[in-house]
């Protein structure tokens, strides 16, 4: 492995930032692509310094969609032999056909097999970047997505569980730096093409978009990823906010009191909402039904309106709104073969 021997690099910031996120141990998500190799010499430059908080462990996931995946796994099992650190590779299943669109199946297969190989109190860590941050505003911003949806990729939040922490979307790095350093340092990587394939709408963002913006207005990645940065905090204001007037609002058995919600602008109410359906462990609700329910304590008195969606139901019943997982066979949105 390459030797860290510029004062110009991410070692010191990197080793502070572990500092603040202490964990049992660190497994890191290594595909073997530029930016999580840069992370895994990072890492280990810290461990030989004695810098490193915790033990270290690598994982690759093989989605099998690829001819090179195999070779890529090798090679990513090799670097981490020639390391002296103990290497998982986790091959997981994902269904070409799928309705939510490739990259999105594999994302979850991908994040799911992760999970599952952390222990209690351990952090993932993986590459993503400033740029892939600046990605992700932009995918959040044509979703029509609110504050928490454009905070992106946290650098650090609860996942499985222990945490999942994004060291370069923490620290501010971008891919341009992290290239510039491995190539001083003679890292090998590889690259995946389905980073450039143009199906994928991330990838014509990150192909003919993003190239265009920074031309219009130079820093532009850097400038999305701070308006990430913001908008994270709006959102932990509004989650605060939230939990000031669920602590007013709430009736007995986990319900909310209509006439608690009736004293309430409508966007504040929407915020409870979407706040109490995530704590109770229900999806959101789309943009259209989640401004029906919020209008529900204005309606008369004998009104029951009911809401059904995903395995849900919401209902306003004797000045409460109640929320109930359904039995599947009430589920409108299942298909079951009766």
């Amino acid at each position: 492995m390459a030797t860290w021997r510029s004062l110009a690099d991410p070692l010191p910031t990197l080793a502070r930032w572990l500092e603040r996120h202490r964990a049992r141990g660190y497994r890191l998500a290594l595909s073997g692509g530029l930016d999580s190799m840069v992370l895994l010499e990072a890492l280990l430059a810290l461990r030989r310094r004695g810098l490193l908080p915790a033990p270290l462990a690598c994982l690759h996931v093989h989605h099998g969609l690829h001819p090179e995946a195999g070779a890529w796994a090798r090679l990513v099992a090799e670097c981490c032999a020639r390391a002296g650190l103990p290497c998982e590779v986790l091959r997981v299943r994902v269904d070409p056909g799928d309705p939510r669109g490739l990259e999105a199946a594999a994302r979850e297969a991908r994040y799911a097999a992760l999970a599952g190989r952390l222990l209690p109190g351990e952090a993932l860590l993986t590459g993503h970047h400033r740029d892939d941050q600046a990605e992700t505003v932009l995918l959040q911003l044509l979703r029509g997505a609110g504050p928490a949806g454009l905070a992106a990729m946290a650098g650090w939040r609860p996942f499985g569980p222990g945490w999942l922490g994004r060291p370069w979307v923490g620290l501010g790095w971008g891919r341009a730096e992290l290239e510039t350093w491995a190539r001083s340092h003679g890292l090998r990587w590889v690259e995946d093409p389905a980073n450039r394939d143009p199906r994928h709408l991330r990838s014509r963002l990150r192909q003919e978009l993003l190239p265009r913006l920074e031309a219009l207005a130079p820093g532009a990645r850097r400038t999305l990823a701070r308006a990430a940065r913001l908008q994270a905090e709006a959102a932990a204001l509004l989650e605060e906010l939230a939990a000031q007037d669920l602590e007013g609002a709430a009736g007995p058995g986990g319900t909310l009191r209509l006439e608690a919600l009736t004293a309430l602008s409508e966007a504040r109410r929407r915020n409870l909402l979407r706040y109490w359906l995530r704590q109770r462990g229900a999806p959101p609700l789309d943009a259209r039904r989640l401004e029906e329910a919020a209008r529900w304590p204005g309606l008369r008195s004998d009104a029951q309106p009911c809401l059904r969606w995903r395995g849900w139901e919401l209902r306003r019943h004797r000045g409460l709104l109640h929320l109930r997982p359904l039995p599947p066979a009430l589920d409108p949105e299942l298909d079951l073969p009766w």
